[in-house]
């Protein structure tokens, strides 16, 4: 049976308020067919800025899946995706990822994680916003092959846009990565769907009065050919 294999992930974040320019570091396995997800989360200082962020993972450029975007009262909530697979990674070892957005004021942060044992392409994507007093979100994607993964990337913002709030998934993802440490609160996760079709990502927060929730999911299939047991052939003795 064909499945992705989970290699490695983090999630941090960091308040900027000169430049333009959020750097991470992220470890590559040298395992086969990988792909590397890099989640990117901004709570510009205005509601009227649309930033544009480009991703590299060192001087590769990384390929922008979805954009999600919540406005509230004062501030905004944007949540990004992106990846890279092979052959576009470069070997095993530690590599910078780079952010680079036209805005050089507001809270941002990133995570990854990478696999390995993937299909170098995207099935399907969704995004999600909500609003006002919220406390749950669920975002439906349909997946097309067996033994799917879905990575979630989330954000969200409180009405005073100062006190963070504590993201838990709803109990579908097998692993998941939260950072609530300053005023954006952002979270990561992969769920494994072993049957092809509808499936959901959902998330619950610690406080009544979240104002902005965006979030982007995506999902991948297995490399089939990588798993495929080796055929044998005989020669028939009547032919030699």
């Amino acid at each position: 049976m064909a499945t992705i294999v989970y290699d490695a992930g983090s999630l941090d974040q960091s308040s900027i308020t000169t430049g333009s320019d959020l750097t991470g570091s992220l470890t590559l396995g040298g395992n086969s067919n990988r792909m590397v997800f890099v989640g990117f989360s901004h709570k510009p200082l205005t509601v009227s800025s649309v930033p544009i962020t480009t991703m590299k993972l060192d001087s590769t450029t990384m390929t922008k899946i979805a954009v999600a975007r919540k406005v509230g009262a004062s501030r905004q909530t944007f949540s990004e995706l992106f990846y890279l697979a092979d052959p576009s990674l470069p070997a095993a070892g530690t590599y910078n990822v780079i952010a680079t957005m036209d805005t050089s004021t507001g809270t941002r942060g990133m995570g990854h994680m990478c696999f390995s044992n993937v299909i170098a392409g995207i099935d399907a994507s969704a995004v999600a916003t909500n609003t006002g007093l919220v406390t749950t979100l669920v975002t439906n994607i349909t997946t097309v092959n067996e033994n799917s993964l879905v990575i979630d990337f989330i954000s969200s913002g409180s009405a005073d846009n100062n006190s963070p709030s504590f993201i838990t998934h709803d109990g579908t993802q097998s692993w998941t990565y939260e950072d609530d440490s300053k005023n954006l609160s952002m979270a990561m996760a992969y769920k494994w769907v072993p049957t092809a079709g509808a499936t959901d990502s959902g998330w619950n927060w610690d406080r009544t009065d979240i104002e902005r929730v965006a979030q982007v999911i995506a999902a991948i299939s297995p490399n089939i050919e990588y798993n495929r047991p080796p055929v044998l052939c005989f020669q028939d003795p009547g032919m030699i």
